[in-house]
């Protein structure tokens, strides 16, 4: 049962988001979040931002190798 919100949703802080993950990443996700002792929303985050650095360095997701 989702908790019940007293701000209206655009002045909220933090967003829910669905994410479609294999059974074989979830344990990994969960295993990895336990063993360094942060979140798996802190590692889903981090990842991302990680990822993004490295494709605006690439130029992007399908730039060619030269």
């Amino acid at each position: 049962m989702a908790r019940k919100s007293y701000k209206p949703e655009h002045l909220r802080k933090t967003k829910m988001v669905s994410v479609k993950m294999t059974g074989d990443f979830h344990r990994w996700l969960e295993d990895t979040s336990k063993r360094l002792k942060v979140s798996a929303s802190v590692l889903m985050r981090e990842g991302a931002k990680v990822y993004a650095r490295q494709l605006e360095q690439k130029g992007g997701p399908r730039k060619e190798k030269k």
